[in-house]
């Protein structure tokens, strides 16, 4: 049904389908124990009825005929209605019903199973019911117009009729005499009670919270291996999670830790083999230095100074990226205003021209020396290249923003997403000339998203480049 909302989480679903359970088990068993208890209401009125019935019929054979019709009217209420009367027609049947059943046994028990017994049920036919000892003279015929003839009769002499809503129960007396009692036998409940459905209520909710609380803390692991995993290209160096929860549960995050300690590995082996080979490299660059000096000719001479000049700058580059990775150091907290003032003051004191707006409301928690080099890198490339750099802070209770903008020539919008890839340096705007090897803003990136952070480059409308730096708290 596409109309529903789908709940995506596990946990959500966990949720719906143990709450569904729940409310369809509470919703059987209220039905089960309203009927149960509707039945044993309905049974113990019509029992509590039939003993009411057979006394009567006791006390009114131990009197006088004469006497029984005053005795009927003082016990005739609304409650029940009593008269002496002939029984209307009835077939001899069997009771088609367990309650009816019931009634009849409890009727016959209470006056020793000597009495005849009719019943005539509201809203059907006429029922009588002999005992097994029986032997009562009065046979009514079958004939037509019987029936109509006796209810016209009792309508006359003021008897009780059946009607629609009232059992009639009519009992023979040992004299002959039938006495009809009309009373409302309890119908069946189906109702629930308001107190039924308040205990149902209060259960479900209590188990409704049982099931929240429960669920929240099977899948808390599960949200909590989702965080790791996005911090995890931010920090490999983070200490392993805690291998707890259901067992499904706790193989997954083995299985995460190894891939953790795999990749750790792979990426402190390339850093070392790429810091080695650098590394070596050192030496036969010197060696070619000495053998260049000793080239005769000097245009030669400078082409091969120039060349192996940026092969030590790639070199340089190289073991300062590694050098300059967070996964370096650990996290202090560091006071950004006195890193942007202590950066403006050096700057100044060389004739740099640096401003800087705003202020960080608290220290930041971060890599010191990382941090440190990735504004660095930034100020000076504002420097070289635009001339100024003018530094602005925001500061909130989510993120730490930080501006760095510059009046140079900015980047081909084309070019904005490549510069960020290492070695890369762009000749129209950044020439070898002005020094780098393309691994400033590489580096500087790398720096932002192992904060948690991006940096992220734009051209601005007057001219010139702006760095945001934007960093979670």
């Amino acid at each position: 049904m596409k109309w529903l909302p789908h709940p995506h989480s596990l946990f959500s679903r966990l949720v719906l389908i143990l709450l569904f359970g729940l409310i369809l088990a509470e919703a059987i068993t209220a039905l089960v124990l309203t009927r149960d208890r509707g039945e044993a209401i309905q049974r113990a009125v019509g029992i509590h009825s039939a003993q009411r019935i057979a006394g009567i019929v006791k006390i009114l054979e131990r009197m006088p005929p004469d006497q029984r019709q005053e005795t009927v009217k003082a016990l005739d209420a609304p409650g029940m209605r009593i008269s002496l009367a002939i029984p209307p027609q009835a077939e001899q049947k069997s009771t088609s019903t367990t309650d009816s059943a019931l009634f009849l046994g409890v009727l016959h028990y209470y006056l020793e199973d000597k009495h005849a017994i009719r019943i005539n049920l509201a809203g059907s036919t006429a029922r009588q019911h002999f005992s097994s000892t029986d032997n009562f003279p009065m046979r009514m015929g079958n004939g037509p117009g019987m029936h109509d003839m006796m209810q016209k009769h009792m309508a006359e002499a003021g008897l009780i009729l059946p009607s629609e809503g009232t059992n009639l129960i009519q009992v023979a007396l040992k004299d002959g005499q039938w006495v009809s009692f009309g009373e409302q036998l309890p119908e069946e409940m189906t109702a629930w009670p308001l107190r039924v459905i308040l205990v149902l209520g209060l259960v479900l909710i209590i188990l409704g919270l049982v099931a929240l609380l429960a669920v929240r803390w099977i899948t808390r692991p599960l949200a909590y291996l989702a965080d790791s995993a996005r911090e995890l290209g931010k920090d490999l160096q983070r200490p392993p999670l805690a291998e707890e929860g259901p067992e499904e549960v706790r193989s997954t995050l083995r299985a995460f830790n190894a891939m953790q300690d795999q990749i750790r590995q792979f990426v402190d082996e390339r850093s070392r083999f790429l810091a080695a080979i650098s590394h070596d490299l050192k030496t036969p660059i010197t060696r070619l230095r000495l053998r260049c000096g000793l080239l005769d000719d000097n245009e030669l001479q400078a082409k091969f100074e120039r060349d192996l000049s940026d092969m030590e700058g790639l070199v340089h580059g190289t073991l300062q990226f590694m050098r300059d990775e967070p996964r370096n150091e650990q996290k202090q907290a560091l006071d950004i205003n006195d890193l942007l003032e202590t950066m403006q003051i050096d700057g100044e004191e060389t004739g740099a021209k640096i401003s800087l707006r705003g202020r960080a409301e608290s220290a930041f928690i971060c890599h010191p020396v990382s941090l440190k080099r990735m504004i660095g890198n930034l100020v000076d490339n504002a420097l070289k290249y635009g001339g100024q750099a003018d530094i602005s802070i925001e500061d909130s209770k989510r993120y730490l923003t930080i501006r760095i903008a510059d009046n140079g020539t900015g980047i081909p919008e084309s070019q904005i997403d490549h510069v960020f890839e290492p070695f890369t340096r762009l000749d129209e705007s950044r020439s070898k000339e002005t020094g780098g090897t393309g691994l400033g803003l590489s580096i500087a990136r790398n720096i932002a998203v192992a904060h948690g952070g991006k940096l992220a480059l734009e051209n601005r409308k007057n001219g010139g480049l702006l760095a945001t730096i934007t960093l979670p708290r």
